[in-house]
């Protein structure tokens, strides 16, 4: 009688509850199945649960119906009714056209910044189309628009009824190999369509105040914070406050961003539970010390969580954790115990109730996993990481340095038991999705984190308390900025650490899901002891490093080209029989930042991670744009350029941010040959000149280059016109070549003919947007017998040659249809 009951683990029902419910969601993303599907499927769960509920387990019952349900309320958005818009638009087709409606949102003053010219000052909403007109059709409607306006327009707020005038388009699919999806993210917010407007001319205001009250009166508290923030602080502290408390990322500047991406702190520019928790601990420490009765003080917590996440406009992330914080406090003041594990569980099940289109969102996955593996795997790090001290706990008369020693300690152990199991079981997601291994994020984490939580609450409190009581304002705007500066201060070093980041091409999925399956069996019945930690650790160690050496595998000897469609520009990849790589021109029409958003995922699809060699063609930003973001990301071997490159003021640009990563760049013409690039690789340089007989442009003194390897030769001719081409057919050499990038995106040359002629190509790539070609110039390398190929049309183009096939094979990547085979002649 007197005997203790066995300890039993604890019941968590709502666990897999939550994970049949977000796995239901998730295969009704993957799974082609028509409309009627979700009832149909619901009705099969009731008979068998009605038929045979004496031999089917409840919970098995209940799983099912959290599946299946979970498959309904994503398949309702995502396949019934997903936004369109009411005119049918061809991707990449579009046409002019006025949208009359409200403002639904945000609107982001942004300025985008090039090395190579002056910034741009960009204004973006969200539009709530009632009306929309143009040439030949008038469609009333209830879509939503992203409007983007190439210029600041000053005085408009949410819920402002206007017109707006521009190119509307349909956001365009993936046409590179690794980018992002964006069309797919633009569903998950509810856009139909995209508006481009040229100047402020072009936005006309009809009326203010259209929107619904509580959403305008929310919009408008946040402005006014954003305006109060600004107007105490610094550019510098105000933007980045501004980030954290609000999610205003727009004034982040990309420097900024990329020391706290190195220093492995990006999470601290996202509203993440980790902001949440920040300003949740100060605000119940706060109440505490004015002794507020325990549940009056959840009550107010509570409101607080939810004033937040609706102020900060429902981030996914900030309703995870509040509702996470919401739960566990709501069960402490009502005398229940509550369960991490199970506050997790119901802020899935409520999240992606609420928003179902969240599953695909590149942080709701490292956000849950990192939680989830803060909740497993902390408790036995720390145990790791303490130190035994027999009896030294029964020794009288500590002395009170020894206490605060060891309360110091404890806190350090805790913060490193939650960097790194947030690390362990995020790592190998993290690089599959955004390609960077941050070793140095517990140091980093050890630093940051408590000045992000001066600078949070001090700016909590400027925010709300700073304009009523004037004495505290001034004093806590320069608590604010000293923080952030020592903020920034601590990231840039950090990130300057050797070794602190890593970019490795992505991980394939089933890697990620081999290594949380092994997380999985190490962490069975929340691993009973931490004995299985170093088991842990060691298979965790193992699959990061096979993640880690696959760009350093021998690989398959092939030559692989592919030309990226960048719109009007150039940027070709050559993948080199030797495993070594060379990038020849970084630029495009396509957007800011094109390096980072295009030219960079397709080097790490090929599974690029240096470049070997960088060949520059001329200095015209359509070939130069993505340079500033592809230095900062990749090794590169050498830099070759044309002669007079240095002479311009882009060249200078390039010069400065090559010597300050030490690259050397080096000039090249006509006649010279560039080696180091493995056996049996030829790169030979065959214009321009290096003393012309007279001056010649930008575009006809760019480099050529002919690169041949196993048999194949590629030349890529950047932007010559009629003077680069004779000088080019002017010399004694031999021009021929299977395959030719059509100079200058494939425009108006006289001598389009004699230089299909003298290459005699079986296939002509274009690398051109818009009305760049000049059909012509193409029909002449027709004419010649070359298949002509644009990136217009097809998408990125890659070329496969190898010593298994006779000719090159063409990959398309097509405009959202996959990748298409054609056998080369």
């Amino acid at each position: 009688r007197n005997r203790p009951e066995p300890s039993l683990p604890p019941r968590r029902p709502l666990l897999p509850v939550a994970v049949a419910f977000l796995a239901g969601a998730w295969l009704d993303s993957v799974l082609d199945v028509p409309s009627w599907s979700p009832p149909v499927a619901g009705f099969l769960v009731l008979v068998i649960g009605c038929r045979f509920r004496r031999k089917v387990p409840g919970v098995l019952l209940a799983i099912l119906l959290a599946a299946v349900t979970g498959f309904a309320r994503h398949h309702i958005p995502h396949r019934l009714a997903p936004p369109r818009l009411p005119i049918s638009l061809a991707p990449g087709e579009r046409l002019f056209a006025r949208a009359t409606g409200v403002i639904g949102g945000p609107v982001h003053r942004m300025r985008r910044e090039s090395p190579f010219g002056p910034g741009l000052r960009v204004t973006r909403f969200d539009l709530e189309v009632s009306l929309l007109e143009g040439e030949g059709f008038r469609r009333p409607g209830e879509q939503r628009l992203r409007v983007t306006v190439l210029e600041e327009v000053p005085g408009l707020r949410f819920g402002d009824r206007l017109e707006a005038r521009g190119w509307l388009r349909r956001p365009s699919p993936p046409t590179n190999p690794g980018e992002r999806d964006r069309p797919a993210s633009l569903e998950r917010q509810g856009v139909a369509g995209l508006l481009s407007c040229a100047t402020c001319r072009d936005v006309t205001l009809l009326g203010m105040g259209q929107g619904p009250v509580f959403l305008q009166v929310l919009q408008r508290i946040r402005e006014s914070i954003l305006s109060h923030l600004r107007q105490r602080l610094d550019p510098e502290a105000a933007a980045l406050l501004s980030c954290m408390l609000l999610g205003e990322r727009e004034a982040i500047q990309p420097a900024m961003r990329e020391a706290f991406e190195r220093s492995g702190t990006m999470h601290l520019l996202a509203i993440s539970g980790l902001h949440v928790a920040l300003l949740v601990s100060f605000l119940w420490v706060a109440l505490r010390c004015l002794r507020v009765p325990h549940r009056l003080g959840t009550v107010l917590v509570v409101l607080f969580l939810l004033g937040y996440a609706t102020l900060t406009g429902l981030r996914p992330s900030v309703v995870r954790a509040s509702l996470m914080i919401g739960v566990f406090l709501g069960g402490e003041a009502l005398g229940r115990r509550s369960d991490p594990l199970q506050s997790l569980a119901v802020s899935a099940i409520v999240l992606v109730a609420f928003f179902p289109m969240e599953i695909h969102s590149a942080g709701f996955h490292p956000s849950y996993l990192s939680v989830l593996s803060i909740i497993l795997l902390r408790g036995p790090v720390v145990a790791l990481i303490t130190p035994r001290r027999e009896g030294a706990a029964a020794i009288p008369g500590i002395d009170l340095r020894d206490r605060l020693g060891r309360a110091a300690g404890q806190v350090i152990r805790q913060m490193v038991a939650i960097s790194l199991a947030a690390w362990m079981g995020t790592a190998p997601l993290v690089l599959h999705l955004f390609h960077i291994v941050t070793p140095v994020v517990v140091l980093s984490n050890l630093i940051v984190l408590p000045i992000a939580w001066v600078m949070l609450v001090s700016g909590f409190l400027l925010a709300t308390v700073g304009h009523p009581l004037p004495v505290a304002g001034p004093a806590l705007a320069w608590i604010v900025e000293i923080s952030a500066h020592l903020l920034l201060s601590a990231t840039s070093a950090l990130a300057r650490i050797p070794g602190s980041h890593i970019y490795l091409p992505g991980s394939p999925a089933v890697t990620v899901a081999a290594y949380l399956l092994l997380l999985g069996v190490f962490l069975r019945r929340v691993l009973p002891g931490w004995l299985s930690l170093p088991r842990l650790l060691l298979g965790g160690f193992i699959v990061i490093l096979i993640l880690g050496a696959r760009p350093f595998l021998p690989s398959r000897p092939e030559l692989r080209v592919t030309l990226l469609d960048v719109g009007i520009g150039t940027a070709c990849i050559v993948r080199l029989p030797g495993g070594r790589s060379l990038l020849y021109d970084c630029g495009g029409g396509r957007g800011a930042p094109l390096g980072r958003s295009i030219i960079a995922p397709a080097l790490w699809a090929e599974g690029i991670s240096r470049i070997d060699l960088l060949v520059i063609s001329h200095s015209h930003a359509d070939h130069i744009a993505g340079f500033p973001e592809i230095v900062k990301i990749f090794p590169i071997g050498t830099i070759v350029v044309p002669p007079g490159f240095a002479e311009s003021r882009e060249g200078k640009v390039i010069r400065n941010l090559a010597e300050a990563r030490g690259i050397p760049i080096r000039t090249a013409a006509r006649g010279d040959r560039l080696v180091g690039l493995g056996q049996g690789v030829q790169v030979e340089v065959l214009g321009p000149p290096r003393d012309p007989p007279a001056p010649i442009s930008r575009n006809d003194g760019s480099l050529v280059v002919r690169i041949g390897a196993l048999g194949r030769r590629v030349i890529l001719a950047g932007d010559i016109e009629e003077v680069g081409t004779r000088l080019l057919l002017s010399g004694e050499q031999d021009l021929r070549a299977e395959v030719l990038a059509v100079p200058h995106h494939g425009g108006p040359n006289p001598l389009s003919a004699a230089l299909a002629g003298a290459v005699a190509p079986r296939i002509a790539i274009v690398s051109a947007g818009g009305d760049a070609s000049d059909p012509a110039a193409l029909e002449a390398y027709r004419a010649a017998g070359a298949r002509v190929i644009s990136t217009q049309h097809a998408g990125a183009i890659q070329l496969n040659g190898d010593s298994h096939f006779f000719g090159f094979i063409s990959q398309l990547v097509g405009a959202g249809e996959g990748l298409h085979d054609l056998q080369g002649e």
